[in-house]
């Protein structure tokens, strides 16, 4: 490479494992979340069990690199980078058979180093002299140290999710050989601080997203402006419908809409033969800068709303549970449905979103006009009916909510955080469990919104998400052939579920089977008026943590293997809660949990509550095991066909 130009290499782990990289002082802290972990695993996932042969990209770094040495500063994509460390790390200390466990050391020494951030490395170079023991004992300081909080939490998310993985050895293989980056290697002389600074702050960037828009529209005419509005204001996940209509339309356009109830894409509505009159007589099509400087294809319709507008609507700063790309995924797979044609082949996968799309932006303008209306119905019941994240302004905290939209005589729009309810629990629940980047169960459920739009009824639609939910977990099909189906038909259960919940899996239990145990406890708890009960809510909860602990109190006989590692002796905690519990005894994890203001999961307070001094250990647990797995049984044949 010459030394006056960036050089640029696709490279796998396997390509690197001669190097060192070192985190430079202007790099944060790694920061990744559960939500940010899983979704990169459950990419790589899907793309080994559809061919572990194929190549997955993920992305780039950018590194700076000296000739004559064997390390390299990683100048952007720390992040990823220390996360793929982690997944090897964990692979390790699974003990599994694979080479990606190169990957950690360079000759003996780690191969991940700080500029700063000393007890990241301290951590670091713990976990792997102590890959053996429990997580929350390799460094018992981790909680009073911030920047190794995100790296424990990693750690356990990543070793979950990998211990139920049948074929591990051929899952670290894959991501060892398979997965690629794109390495930018910077020339010498350059400024550092300055690149990563410039890569940070930059402008927007083209979306494929944009490019679909524009090729959609070319085929509209004189009717793209319009369409052009509607997309924007399905686009914006990052604000609510009502605001982005009125953004998007003007003010005004309130006075014609309730925005809290759903309304069909009536052009009359929008003024388009007035608005676009300018429009009529040109036919010419978008380009894509035409996409990006949207003031010029979107002017002639709705001006952007007045600041005084901004002041009329007592805003809540939210989040989506999915992107937009993810959005378009799940409507467009409605719109085949409703054209009684096939899903499209492939994964679901927002990367894909041009190739998945190429036959819409190949057809006719009226089936084009079908989809970007359905479009419109989609993202409005998805706001009035799905839940998402909102920011409470005084803690700066976020929740999972379904919010309510209320509109009085002054065109005045206010929004509420609904009551938990059973609705929003099975949300959360399906949320937490299913797949963070596709969330397949969107696909069908929305349909049922859409085809009850005008009738909506919350029990009715409770039910049918639970069936919806129950139909997806015993069934063999693959998640994206099931929730397709769901569309038309129901499905046949093809897993024995109890058998399942039978066995001695420990640790390898699928966490999905807690987390929805926690739905049932809830939605038929007794005692409602429970200050602690009234205060839970279903959450993320990565690791699974033995009752009876895994050593016991001394004097005291060792449970036997299946009786330590049942159903009954298990519950689903965050890390933080996993780590409060370790390996204490059964009676002190006990009072532990009673001092509690909250109730860490439901199946919890039910066990101790079982729990006295005299009790004997290996019923108990046989008991609450055969207790919550009937709870089960019954939620799956109470629910019914609507």
């Amino acid at each position: 490479m010459s030394k006056n130009k960036f050089g640029t290499a696709i490279i796998t782990l396997k390509d690197i494992l001669s190097y060192e990289f070192l985190i430079p002082t202007y790099q944060r802290p790694y920061v990744w979340d559960d939500e940010q972990i899983k979704s990169l695993l459950d990419d790589f996932h899907l793309s080994f069990t559809n061919n572990a042969h194929e190549n997955y990209y993920i992305g780039t770094i950018i590194t700076k690199e000296e000739n004559t040495s064997n390390k390299i500063e990683l100048v952007d994509g720390q992040q990823r980078f220390t996360t793929l460390w982690l997944i090897a790390y964990c692979f390790k200390r699974l003990n599994v058979s694979t080479r990606l466990i190169d990957f950690l050391k360079v000759e003996g020494q780690m191969k991940l180093s700080f500029e700063i951030r000393n007890e990241v490395e301290k951590y670091l170079s713990y976990l792997l002299e102590n890959s053996s023991e429990n997580i929350e004992n390799v460094y018992p300081e981790v909680n009073r140290q911030e920047f190794v909080k995100h790296i424990a939490k990693a750690v356990s998310t990543i070793e979950s999710y990998l211990r139920v993985i049948s074929d591990q050895a051929g899952f670290g293989d894959f991501i060892f050989e398979n997965v690629h980056l794109v390495k930018n290697s910077t020339p010498d002389h350059v400024d550092l601080n300055k690149i990563f600074t410039t890569i940070n702050s930059s402008g927007i960037q083209l979306e494929q997203t944009d490019i679909i828009k524009s090729k959609l529209l070319n085929h509209l005419g004189n009717e793209k402006v319009i369409y052009s509005k509607l997309w924007e204001v399905c686009e914006n996940m990052f604000s609510y419908f009502e605001k982005n209509v009125r953004d998007s339309f003007g003010g005004e356009i309130s006075k014609y809409l309730d925005l809290t109830k759903w309304g069909e894409f009536r052009m009359e509505t929008f003024h388009i033969h007035a608005e676009n009159k300018e429009e009529q007589t040109s036919s010419k099509g978008f380009s894509i800068s035409d996409i990006i400087n949207n003031r010029t294809i979107g002017s002639t319709v709705g001006e952007e709303a007045d600041d005084t507008d901004n002041l009329k609507s007592d805003e809540i700063y939210c989040r989506s549970v999915i992107s937009f790309p993810q959005l378009l995924i799940h409507t467009y797979r409605i719109h085949l449905a409703k054209e009684h044609k096939a899903d499209f082949e492939g994964t679901f996968h927002a990367n894909r979103i041009i190739e998945i799309f190429a036959p819409l932006i190949n057809g006719e303008k009226e089936e084009i006009k079908r989809f970007l209306e359905l479009l419109w119905d989609v993202r409005q019941v998805f706001d009035l009916h799905i839940i998402k994240w909102v920011t409470d302004l005084s803690t700066k905290q976020e929740s999972l909510e379904l919010v309510n939209f209320n509109k009085n005589s002054n065109d005045y729009y206010s929004k509420t955080n609904y009551a938990v309810d059973e609705l929003h629990q099975l949300q959360s629940m399906l949320y937490f469990t299913g797949d963070y980047l596709r969330q397949y169960w969107l696909t069908p459920y929305l349909n049922y919104l859409l085809e009850h739009k005008t009738q909506y009824e919350k029990a009715k639609a409770l039910l049918r998400l639970e069936e919806i939910d129950n139909q997806l977990s015993l069934t063999r099909y693959k998640n994206k052939d099931a929730s397709f189906a769901l569309l038309t038909q129901d499905i046949d259960s093809q897993i024995e579920y109890e058998l399942y919940l039978y066995e001695s899996n420990g640790v390898r239990f699928q966490h999905y089977w807690f987390q929805k145990l926690e739905y049932i406890l809830w939605k038929n708890w007794k005692n409602r008026e429970d200050e602690k009960f009234k205060r839970y809510r279903i959450s993320s909860k990565n690791s699974v943590e033995h009752l009876n602990p895994q050593t016991p109190k001394p004097g005291a006989s060792k449970l036997n293997e299946e009786l330590l590692n049942a159903f009954g002796n298990l519950v689903l905690l965050s890390v933080t809660q996993n780590s409060e519990y370790s390996n204490k005894y059964i009676h002190v994890k006990q009072a532990e949990f009673k001092s509690k203001n909250n109730y860490d999961t439901l199946k919890s307070k039910l066990f101790f509550d079982e729990l006295n001094d005299d009790t004997d250990s290996g019923a108990h647990i046989t008991s609450h095991g055969e207790q919550m797995i009937e709870e089960i049984k019954k939620h799956y044949d109470k629910t019914g066909k609507i």
